[in-house]
């Protein structure tokens, strides 16, 4: 797809709207800690972060969780860097991330709504019922900071936000379904 068809296709003046009235709002700190948000669903993150939740993991003798990690993980990031290459969708012109990836979908929002949906699937698995709402709060806060994040240091529009939820949500629900099988299959 060239890039005036794929900039036809993502105009719409929701989407600048929204990144100009986070462009009013920036100043320096927001940038800052909005810069330190931002990190918690960088690459180099999630690889540190998903290596701890398997040790976790198999310590708790809880292996049947482990392989839809690597399919969730590896299949949105996949996924996300195959769509940003056929999409090409180019930044938003005032953004404060340097990167040579295309815009949509968020790699950021997708990752975040995988890893840490599936974290909040296995932290809920391993402890029980009774602490559901304060994990599942917990997890959405994170992923809704993290996509304000791209928002705020204009990384991306909304749509690629929304994107983004949308791609991940369908690993995430495999990745549980997995999950669900091989427990049962374990038993």
């Amino acid at each position: 797809m060239n890039w005036l068809i794929s900039q036809k296709l993502f105009e719409n003046s929701f989407d600048l709207q929204i990144a100009t009235w986070f462009l009013s709002q920036r100043s320096d700190i927001g940038i800052a800690i909005f810069k330190i948000i931002t990190f918690f669903a960088s690459w180099e993150f999630i690889i540190f972060a998903s290596v701890m939740v398997i040790i976790i993991i198999y310590l708790k003798n809880e292996k049947y969780l482990i392989t839809p990690l690597f399919f969730i993980v590896g299949g949105t990031e996949i996924t996300t860097l195959i769509l940003k290459n056929l999409f090409l969708r180019p930044r938003f012109m005032y953004s404060v991330v340097e990167t040579t990836t295309a815009s949509f979908p968020s790699g950021h929002a997708a990752i975040a709504l995988a890893f840490y949906g599936y974290l909040a699937y296995v932290m809920i698995k391993c402890h029980g019922i009774k602490k559901v709402r304060l994990i599942i709060l917990v997890a959405v806060s994170i992923i809704l900071l993290i996509s304000v994040s791209r928002l705020y240091l204009g990384a991306h529009y909304l749509s690629d936000i929304v994107g983004a939820y949308l791609l991940s949500s369908v690993f995430l629900i495999i990745g549980i379904w997995m999950s669900n099988k091989r427990r049962k299959n374990s038993i």
